[in-house]
C-alpha cells in the first residue's frame, strides 16, 4: 500500500502502548485487523490514554505515512484543551482518534477512510493543536535539559535529537537550552492572539455563542448543514 505517492516499507499492524501490557494489547489489534481486514493491513496504533509518556513525540509518529489511529478514555476536543503532545496528529489526513469504549467496526471504518484518501484534514486544529503542544514541549526541553538533570547521557542525547527534529536548535546541552529560553520567550511575547498562520487557512469555520447555540439552544438547522458540509470539508467550531 502506498500513501500520497510514498511505499511505507514498516508494514503490518504496529502498536505503540507506552503500557506494561504492550504485547498483550498488540497481539489483539494483530488478530482483529487481520482477521477483518487480511494480514497486509499496514496500520500505526497508538495508546494516547498517558500523556505524560508522549511528552517527546517519536519519530515513527511524526514522519508516518501509514493510517495512524489514536485511542484514549477523553474526547478528542477534552486532549486538545490539556495540549495533548499528540493532539496536532489526530487532526491530519492520516490520523484518526477513537474514544474508549468502541465498536471495533467503527474503528475499521475510520482505517479504511483513511486509506482511501477520504479522511478530512483539519489544518486550522492542527495548527492550533501545534501552537498549543509547541509551548509545553519547548518547557519540558527547558526543565529536562537543566544542568542538574544532565547526569544521564543517554537521555541527553534523545533531547538534543528532539530539539533538533522540531526546532532545528543543536550544539552542545547548554547552548541548546539558551536557544531554547529565547525561544520561550519570544513565544510568550507573542501571545495567545498572534495568528497561527499567515495564509488563508481552507475549511468551514463556525462561532458557537450566538450561531450555533442560540439562548443555549442548539441551532439543529444549521447543525445538519455542518454534518453535511463535513463530509467533504474541515469544519472547524470556535468561540471567544
Amino acid at each position: 500500500m502506498e500513501m500520497n505517492g510514498v511505499e511505507n516499507k514498516n508494514r503490518g499492524v504496529r502498536v505503540l502502548d507506552n503500557s506494561e501490557y504492550n504485547k498483550e494489547i498488540e497481539a489483539s489489534w494483530r488478530r482483529a485487523f487481520y482477521f477483518l481486514l487480511g494480514p497486509k493491513t499496514d496500520v500505526l496504533i497508538i495508546n494516547a490514554i498517558d500523556d505524560a509518556k508522549w511528552r517527546y513525540v517519536p519519530e515513527e509518529i511524526t514522519t508516518s505515512k501509514s493510517p495512524i489511529i489514536f485511542y484514549g478514555h477523553e474526547s478528542e476536543n477534552t486532549l486538545l484543551r490539556k495540549k495533548h503532545p499528540l493532539a496536532p496528529y489526530f487532526f491530519q489526513k492520516n490520523g484518526v482518534y477513537v474514544n474508549i469504549p468502541f465498536k471495533i467496526e467503527n474503528v475499521i471504518n475510520s482505517y479504511q477512510k483513511i486509506h482511501e484518501g477520504k479522511k478530512i484534514e483539519n489544518p486550522a486544529a492542527k495548527l492550533w493543536a501545534k501552537k498549543q503542544t509547541t509551548e509545553n514541549l519547548i518547557s519540558c526541553l527547558l526543565h529536562d535539559l537543566k544542568p542538574s538533570k544532565m547526569n544521564d547521557h543517554e537521555h541527553t542525547n534523545r533531547l538534543l535529537i528532539v530539539a533538533k527534529q522540531h526546532f532545528d536548535i543543536s550544539g552542545t546541552p547548554e547552548n541548546v537550552y539558551e536557544e531554547l529560553e529565547i525561544l520561550s520567550n519570544q513565544e510568550h511575547k507573542k501571545g495567545s492572539r498572534e495568528p497561527i498562520s499567515q495564509s488563508t487557512l481552507p475549511g468551514i469555520f463556525c462561532d458557537i455563542d450566538g450561531t450555533l447555540l442560540i439562548d443555549q439552544k442548539l441551532n439543529t438547522n444549521l447543525w445538519t448543514k455542518l454534518e453535511e458540509h463535513s463530509q467533504q470539508k474541515a469544519v472547524t467550531l470556535w468561540t471567544g
